[in-house]
């Protein structure tokens, strides 16, 4: 899966997100961790980041299509 950027959007099981922000931690050896915050309902609302989607639930990123 290639890094994710502000105004991408993740697959999430089987829907698209756009992403407008993320705390992400990438470790050389290891599996990335964090998340990714959404506009779009979903999960948990967390107050000036927007919903929060679970890194390891994200299947695909895309560029967001204009």
């Amino acid at each position: 899966m290639r890094y994710i950027c502000r105004g991408d959007e993740v697959l999430v099981d089987g829907e698209w997100y756009p992403v407008v922000g993320f705390s992400l931690m990438h470790k050389p050896n290891g599996p990335t961790t964090g998340s990714v915050f959404t506009d779009k309902p979903i999960g948990a609302f967390e107050h000036c980041l927007g919903y929060r989607l679970e890194y390891s639930k994200i299947t695909d990123v895309r560029e967001r299509e204009q």
